[in-house]
């Protein structure tokens, strides 16, 4: 009925009927019956939609509408059944958001209707209050609520406000103060609009309370201002008025918006104070704007409320608990913002609070974090770096927390409180897990992760609880951070710290729960928790789905959430761990069988993390289920592959044990199914499948390397060496199931060339990883070794006359070998029955046997029973052919020869062994063992074949010569004989290894050789005559040997590459002082090489053997004048390297010659390295040799050196000859450097800077003054006279002060083009101003000794040319010139503020004459302008600098305003504050813009902004200033140059769209070149994206025939 107009007079005779569907409004009603009464009630609104909600209530016979009428009459009716409604919660929230807005319209209309005045009936106050708090709830940041409708809200209550009463409108002031703040860590309210009908509506409130509370009207004039818009702009803040409010909010007196004045103004109690609340909650909105202006000025405003506060609550205790109530929810909601530099303010008022309220002991004010700040360490300091713009900084400050926090057990032991852990610290480390996404920025994410953990392991279980299950929650949302968020999440878990081990954990104990006291409940409720809630959603996360580029889906493994589990399950009760680890263990072996190899990948690292995680007993465990899981095709190559990464995991923190343990180690147990993955792996089905030559092998990866070889390195490394010792459930050790298996099928009569040589491999690689074993001991080492080769030796009966044991019978094979470690020395390796009790079992393994014997009885009948075994004939293809000539070779064993292949390599291991094992650690090994090797070594080198045995035998006897061995002196004579046959066989090839050791081992012999002395032309041996042969008394080489040694040695020298062992026989020769006429050729070959020879370490060897001749051997006076001659002769060399070295040999010479002897060839070395120092072209030669003649000079009398600084006198008083002058002031240089006491004498230094002065007049003394611009030809002359004035400078200073005339020239030097120049002469200049001090120049007088006041406006020159070297293009640049540069303006500036009159050269003229820059932008250089500041005239220059393209001149500029802001006054910085800022805020708007519109090119090109500077600098260089001068000051200034900005782009803007007019053509122009820009830059783009794809050619358009 009411929808037509016509029908809704019947509702006006019957208004029962409207109270009845007014009383359907309710909580209970339904969805549509809720939207016809909503329509009904707009009907009679509208009339039956006859009217507009806009037009007027009355009709034309001016009466009241029906509808409105009936309306009229049950409006407190209407309003609450509204209440009741909306105050329920009954209600789906689907729909409340379906009615809300049409409950909103139709609250509105009626709020309207009721505050009409021409509404005829008496208005209930009651009523209005209600329908005020209906709409109030509609403003909740929480309703999305279009702007349009906010304001049509906020209008109405506007209206009604004023007419509700004082007590029902104050209290709706908190809730609108709200609505002006924060939305939790969002910004909230933004649109000027809206803020401002927030703040009428408290006005509303203020005019409601005007009578009582005149205080709120002040707040709200404050607030009008701080939210003006700008008239120009359109939603703009109009920073003229809101600056003032907010500068004055943070100002300390008591100013007229200080929070001083506005609390006289107010009632002392708590209500009062909360009328600051709108005030307080705009300065935390302020924050969140992005301009600097405003947050840097709310910072400031809220740091001084909390500083106010802490000084207040000494006398009323209510600005504590404002503090508490408001300014900690904000800022507790605002360190969980995602904005870096908003968190940044936020940090920073926590700190605040922190320091101001220390003494409270209450947890809301965070005093507990005070233990981070570090106000006299800012370096160290948590709150000032964890916001840094440097990212290593933030990561040290979570470094630095998390080391605190680690200290502590449990969070009772804790100093800082759970409450500011998880409100503060906690969502400060949790930023960089969701925020960090750039690869170089990882490390802050993994330290974030690292203090998560550890801030977890200090909650107790509810907040650990919320703290995992959050994380767990958020992993949906933050999908591109998943490898982040799982790290978290098994850190968190890493840190689970509640005991819940107890009995009463199995299932069919949960019904006793209430008979458990408080601890074991708490512990049932963990349990539970873990098992229904946390385990079951951790589990979820353990697979993946994934789809490839096939579409097929496939189950991926989470490594993470793996681990995750494996850590949970090992915190738990070992019955628990046991129960769920094989499962989780199954899923991983799942996920290897994969055929994607990303995928497998992924669940090879996580079971190397699980093997590493738990204990090694577990490694049987998961070696057993990949042995049954991969068992065929490709899966082999994949269990080896995990088996060899499992290993490389252990392998960094496992440790072998103890030599003495109880039982066998857990991984020790597990070398036996090891070994048969890796056998089958070597000789098995995948070793066949590696040979095959086939496409498909490529596919699997895992196939590819020598994954086997590895394992078996790795496995050598970790076991424990301890042969002695056999495991019974094993029946042999560690060390021999390692070995066993290759040397078995050594013994294999039938074994082929590849199994031989596959074997080899496998035992080198054992020897390195047992090289490289902790636990290996000389007491099981040696013994090991020697029972490896001996048995070799003693089955051939040729070795009768070394050994007194013989093998014509197989019994002898039965007999242990056994060595006495009491004994020192013995005859034979055979003990005799009396030593047979005493000696000790070493040899318990032949290589020969397949099995270890219990006892000899057991070892001879296993012996037999293998021979018979051998000879046994088979049936079938394996029966061996008994026909033809080699009928009976089947049968025979290799094993017998010496020389046959498979021998050789069993040699070769155990020499290898012994060689690994000395190399590392001879230092241990007792005579008693390792004297009998010396024997073994000798006879494989006589009798072996094998090149390889006997290198290695040579190897192990470079050791053994060390030490001090008794049966060394009876084999050195036979050993230098086989040596030397072996260097003629091989023909003096040092490219071979075995010639290279056999020359160390000629080394050593000669070396240790106490019998010998060399005289002469020939040999004499003590004990007896020189022979032409060794003999066995002690003597190893004789005159025709020694002749046939130098031989080789100088055939020797040639080879370049293998030169080291050479060189030491020669030296072990030299040191004999042997003298022959072949010696002495060798040394004019050995001066040959060290300046011929094209290796450095060569040429140096040659060079300390040659000065060890030439001091140590006696020679005439002729022959050590040739030999001098040829030295310097060589420094003349054609090459560098060789002068090079030539010069240094000299300098050695001059060095260790008697100062006699040195003196008398002074003429002869002195002339020729001074013509070096000036002709030569290598700058490493002109160094060298003016070391040569600094080092000479030093040594020289007095007499002698006059007679050289004569030289140097004469030659520079030859000014026809520039050179020469040249040369003279380099030597003067050396002379002042090497014999500064000489120099000081007679008045030399006086006459040299004479010379100076004149030579640098003779260069730049014709340049006018105002051309900085000075040639750079004949730079090399200034450069040594400036060196030189270094030099003199470092020793006499006060001279220099008094020369007037060259502090000119070293000041012209400054804007010398040659770099060289400006850096020695800014060394200069910065050396005479470190020797002043500012305050000596407070009294100036004309006698003063600084040349700043000798000479007129100098300090001006000075800062003017430094300018100029900064100025100068990026290519020009250098850090060094930067930092002079720095320093020299960082002492001017202070000298210009204080003495200004210093800059002028005369009392009222400043020259600036060629100052002014065309390109500058502000002409500040006008010689017109007396008054100019000279500290203004810099700051302009530089600014003016920094203004220009180039990334190096503009890091230059800021460096230097960065070494202002802290070395200057804050009074210098304050007055030419705009001008430092101007271009670092340029600089941060150019870059951003430019990251901006670079974000999609940065994903092709990686270097896009290299040559740009970062924004970090510019953003420290900011942060320093405002520090310096203070943030009102600083605010004021930002806002001025950003609207200067402003103004000028919308200028420019202005010009151009009237050029469009005004200029057509120049308009359409400017857009061609515009648009030719554009297309230049999309194919700059192309090009790189296909340069980074690697197409580094076009591809052809056509293809012309």
């Amino acid at each position: 009925m009411s929808s037509h107009p016509n029908l809704i007079t019947l509702l006006a005779k019957d208004e029962i009927s409207v109270v009845t569907v007014l009383n359907c409004i309710s909580s209970a009603s339904k969805l549509k019956v809720s939207d016809s009464i909503l329509k009904f009630i707009d009907n009679l609104l509208t009339e039956g939609g006859l009217y507009e909600h806009t037009e007027d209530i009355r009709e034309e016979g001016n009466e009241v509408r029906i509808g409105i009428k009936l309306l009229k009459n049950h409006v407190d009716l209407l309003v609450s059944q509204f209440t009741m409604r909306l105050k329920s919660n009954h209600e789906d929230d689907s729909k409340k958001n379906h009615l809300a807005s049409k409950e909103l319209s139709i609250l509105c209309h009626v709020t309207l209707l009721v505050s009409n005045e021409e509404f005829d009936f008496k208005k209930s106050t009651d009523t209005l209050a209600t329908l005020c708090n209906l709409l109030i709830p509609f403003l909740d940041f929480g309703r999305k609520f279009n702007e349009r409708t906010q304001l049509d809200v906020l209008g109405i209550l506007r209206s009604i406000l004023p007419d509700i009463g004082r007590d029902s409108a104050v209290p709706h002031l908190q809730t609108f103060s709200r609505l002006l703040g924060p939305n939790k860590s969002n910004s909230g309210t933004k649109l000027l609009e809206i803020r401002q009908g927030i703040i009428g509506c408290i006005g509303a409130i203020a005019q409601n309370s005007s009578k009582n509370n005149s205080a709120l009207q002040s707040v709200v004039n404050a607030l009008e201002n701080l939210n003006a818009s700008n008239p120009k702009h359109v939603d703009e803040w109009d920073f003229d008025r809101l600056l003032p409010v907010l500068n004055g909010l943070g100002s300390s007196g008591n100013s007229q918006y200080s929070w001083y004045s506005l609390s006289n103004q107010l009632d002392a109690s708590a209500s009062g104070l909360h009328t600051l609340m709108p005030i307080i909650y705009c300065c935390f909105h302020f924050l969140h704007d992005p301009d600097g202006i405003l947050s840097r000025g709310a910072a400031k405003a809220i740091s001084e409320l909390v500083s106010f506060a802490a000084t207040e609550r000494v006398t009323n205790s209510s600005w504590q608990r404002l503090v508490e109530t408001s300014v900690m929810a904000c800022i507790r909601m605002g360190i969980k913002t995602h904005n870096s530099s908003v968190r940044k303010s936020f940090v920073f008022l926590l700190s605040k609070v922190a320091i101001n309220f220390m003494d409270v002991k209450s947890p809301c004010f965070c005093s507990d974090l005070c233990v981070l700040i570090r106000e006299d360490e800012p370096e160290l300091d948590f709150f000032l770096n964890i916001n840094h713009v440097q990212i290593h900084r933030r990561s040290r400050a979570l470094g630095r927390l998390r080391k605190l926090l680690a200290g502590f057990s449990s969070h009772d032991d804790c100093v800082i409180s759970t409450h500011s852990l998880t409100n503060y610290l906690l969502p400060l480390a949790l930023h960089p897990i969701y925020e960090c996404e750039k690869k170089e920025e990882e490390p802050y994410a993994m330290e974030a992760i690292a203090t998560i953990g550890v801030i977890a392991k200090l909650l107790p279980w509810g907040k650990y609880q919320n703290v995992l299950w959050t994380a767990l929650m958020q992993i949906p949302r933050h999908g591109s951070q998943e490898r982040f968020m799982f790290a978290m999440i098994s850190n968190i878990i890493d840190s689970f710290h509640f005991n819940i081990d107890a009995p009463y954990l199995k299932r069919h104990e949960v019904d006793n729960i209430e008979k458990l006291d408080e601890i074991d409940k708490e512990r049932y409720y963990i349990w539970k928790q873990l098992d229904k809630k946390i385990i079951p959603t951790v589990e979820r996360y353990l697979m993946k789905e994934t789809v490839d580029r096939h579409g097929v889906k496939n189950q991926s493994l989470r490594s993470p959430v793996a681990l995750a589990l494996t850590k949970l399950f090992m915190k738990l009760p070992h019955h628990i761990f046991e129960l769920k680890f094989p499962p989780l263990l199954i899923a991983i072996c799942q996920a290897l069988k994969n055929r994607d190899s990303d995928e497998r990948d992924i669940a090879r690292k996580t079971i190397c993390h699980v093997a590493v995680t738990v204990d090694i007993k577990y490694l049987s465990d998961i070696l057993r289920e990949l042995a049954l899981s991969l068992t065929e095709g490709y899966k082999l190559h994949v269990r080896i592959a995990t088996l060899h990464s499992i290993l490389i995991s252990l392998s960094k923190s496992y440790q072998p044990p103890g030599n003495k343990v109880d039982c066998t180690p857990s991984f020790d147990c597990c070398v036996p199914s090891m070994m048969d993955m890796i056998q089958q792996d070597l000789f098995g089905t995948a070793s066949d499948m590696k040979e095959v030559e086939s496409t498909k092998k490529r596919l699997v990866k895992e196939a590819g390397g020598a994954k086997s070889l590895d394992s078996l390195e790795i496995i050598s490394r970790m076991i424990l060496f301890n042969p002695s010792t056999v495991d019974h459930m094993q029946n042999l050790s560690s060390v021999h199931a390692l070995v066993e298996p290759f040397l078995a099928r050594l013994n294999d009569p039938e074994v082929s060339s590849t199994v031989i040589g596959r074997v080899r491999e496998a035992l080198s690689r054992i020897i390195i990883g047992i090289s490289q074993n902790s636990s290996v001991s000389p007491d099981e080492m040696l013994p090991f070794v020697y029972s490896t080769l001996s048995p070799y030796i003693s089955q051939r009966s040729d070795f009768s006359d070394y050994y007194d044991v013989t093998d014509d019978s197989e019994e002898e094979d039965a007999k242990d070998l056994e060595v006495s470690r009491t004994i020192s020395s013995r005859k034979s390796i055979k003990s005799s029955k009396e030593d047979k009790k005493s000696a000790v079992k070493v040899f318990n393994w032949a290589p020969s046997q397949l099995k270890i014997a219990k006892d000899n009885k057991d070892a001879y009948h296993t012996k037999m029973r293998e021979k018979l075994d051998q000879r046994k004939v088979q049936d079938g293809a394996n029966a061996p052919k008994l026909t033809g000539s080699s009928r009976y070779g089947s049968l025979k064993s290799k094993g017998n020869d010496l020389n046959s292949p498979a021998t050789s390599c069993a040699i070769s291991f155990g020499l290898g062994l012994l060689h690994s094992y000395l190399k590392k650690k001879n230092s241990e090994c007792s005579v008693s063992m390792t004297d009998p090797l010396v024997k073994v070594l000798y006879i494989f080198v006589k009798n072996s074949k094998d090149n390889n045995a006997v290198l290695l035998s040579l190897k192990c006897l470079q050791v053994l010569l060390r030490l001090d061995l008794p049966s060394v002196p009876k084999y050195r004579g036979h050993l230098a004989e086989c040596i030397l046959k072996i260097i003629s066989k091989m023909s003096c090839n040092t490219q071979n290894e075995m010639v290279q050791s056999s020359f160390k081992i000629l080394t050593l012999l000669l070396s240790n050789d106490n019998t010998i002395e060399f005289h002469g032309a020939h040999t004499v041996d003590v004990p007896n005559p020189a022979s032409h042969t060794a003999s066995t008394d002690g003597t190893i080489l004789n005159r025709s040997q020694m002749q046939v040694l130098i031989s080789i040695l100088q055939s020797a020298l040639t080879d370049a590459e293998h030169h080291n062992s050479t060189f030491g026989v020669i030296r072990a020769v030299t040191s004999r002082r042997y003298m022959s006429p072949e010696y002495y050729d060798l040394m004019d070959k050995i001066l040959q090489m060290t300046v011929q020879s094209q290796k450095p370490t060569m040429r140096q060897q040659a060079s300390k053997i040659f000065m060890q001749y030439l001091v140590e051997y006696p020679m005439g006076k002729k022959r050590l004048e040739n030999h001098l001659k040829q030295v310097v002769l060589n420094i003349k060399y054609e090459y560098e390297d060789g002068r090079i070295s030539a010069l240094e040999l000299l300098n050695a010479i001059i060095n260790k010659l008697p100062l006699p002897l040195l003196e008398e060839y002074t003429q002869l070395i002195f002339l020729p390295l001074v013509l070096q120092l000036v002709n030569d072209d290598s700058k490493t030669c002109r160094e060298r040799a003016g070391e040569c003649i600094t080092l000479l000079l030093s040594r020289l009398s007095t007499q002698v050196l006059q007679s050289l600084h004569e030289y140097a006198e004469r030659w520079s008083d030859s000014r026809s000859d520039k050179k020469l002058q040249r040369t003279s002031v380099q030597l003067f240089g050396l002379f002042v450097e090497a014999r500064s006491d000489f120099m000081k004498k007679n008045g030399r230094i006086e006459k040299l800077l004479s010379v100076i002065s004149r030579g640098l007049y003779d260069e730049i003394g014709d340049v006018d003054q105002t051309d900085v611009l000075i040639a750079e030809h004949n730079w090399e002359m200034v450069y040594y006279c400036l060196q030189t004035i270094e030099k003199i400078g470092s020793n006499t200073q006060s001279v220099l002060w008094k020369d007037i005339d060259l502090w000119v020239m070293i000041i012209r030097c400054l804007a010398h083009s040659h770099p060289w120049v400006q850096l020695i002469a800014s060394r200069s200049i910065y050396s005479h101003f470190s020797s002043c001090k500012v305050e000596h120049f407070e009294n100036i007088q004309n006698n003063a000794a600084s040349m700043l006041i000798r000479i007129p406006g100098s300090l001006f020159e000075i800062a003017r040319n430094l300018c100029f070297e900064l100025n100068s293009e990026d290519h020009r640049q250098s850090d060094e010139i930067i930092e002079m540069a720095i320093k020299n303006l960082s002492w001017v500036i202070k000298i210009m503020d204080k003495h200004p009159n210093l800059c002028y050269k005369s009392k009222d003229m400043l020259d600036v004459s060629g100052e002014v820059d065309d390109e500058d932008e502000n002409n500040d250089d006008n010689p017109n302008d007396h008054a100019k500041n000279p500290v203004t005239w810099l700051m302009t220059r530089l600014s003016n600098i920094a203004k220009k393209p180039g990334s190096v001149r503009r890091e230059a500029i800021f460096k230097c305003f960065a070494a202002f802001a802290t070395f200057c006054d804050a009074e210098i910085i304050g007055n030419h504050l705009e001008l430092m800022m101007e271009p670092l805020q340029r600089v941060i708007n150019e870059t951003e813009a430019r990251e901006e519109s670079m974000a999609f090119t940065n994903k092709f090109t990686n270097n896009a902004n290299q040559s740009e500077i970062s924004v970090e600098l510019p953003s420290e260089v900011l942060n320093l200033l405002e520090e310096k001068c203070g943030t009102e000051l600083f605010i004021k200034t930002l806002a001025k140059i950003k609207s200067k900005a402003r103004e000028k782009r919308e200028e420019r803007k202005h010009r151009i769209a009237v050029e469009a007019v005004q200029d057509p053509e120049a308009a359409a122009k400017r857009k061609l070149a515009k648009h030719q820009k554009e297309k230049n830059r999309k194919k700059r783009r192309i090009e790189e994206r296909k340069i980074s794809r690697g197409v580094l050619t076009k591809k052809p358009r056509h293809i012309v025939n």
